[in-house]
């Protein structure tokens, strides 16, 4: 089932899953489907697809924001953003909705 369109996405770091909202082709721009995904599935698949910079140490972080002259301090991991490849995910989802059709979620109005 090839995967037209991801529409959107979201990260839930606490479970390491991800939310995602996308059309295959032959869906109308009205319809989308929604699917959740645990990241150790898409590793299982081959794909990777978190893009984010590996960092060791356990010094606090420190962010300071110009605009209003506030100085945060905390974990690197509060401040981390993550990013997500979308063409990995989208490719992850071809490949997993072809080997699991069945489990193609239905359309739902957009």
């Amino acid at each position: 089932m090839k995967i037209k369109e991801i529409i959107d996405y979201y990260y839930n770091p606490s479970s390491d899953s991800i939310e995602v909202s996308f059309r295959v082709a032959g869906d109308p721009e009205t319809q989308m489907r929604e699917a959740e995904f645990e990241i150790s599935v898409t590793k299982d698949y081959g794909y990777l697809i978190i893009e984010s910079d590996s960092y060791e140490s356990e010094d606090l972080y420190l962010s300071y924001e110009e605009d209003t002259d506030e100085l945060f301090v905390g974990d690197r991991d509060d401040f981390q953003e993550i990013k997500i490849d979308k063409q990995e995910l989208k490719n992850f989802l071809t490949e997993y909705y072809e080997e699991n059709s069945d489990d193609l979620p239905n359309s739902v109005p957009f």
